[in-house]
């Protein structure tokens, strides 16, 4: 489960920025 949040986590940041 923490793959999964890290990989969102770093997906999100990217469509962010």
């Amino acid at each position: 489960m923490s793959r999964l949040l890290r990989l969102i986590r770093i997906g999100t940041l990217i469509i962010r920025t």
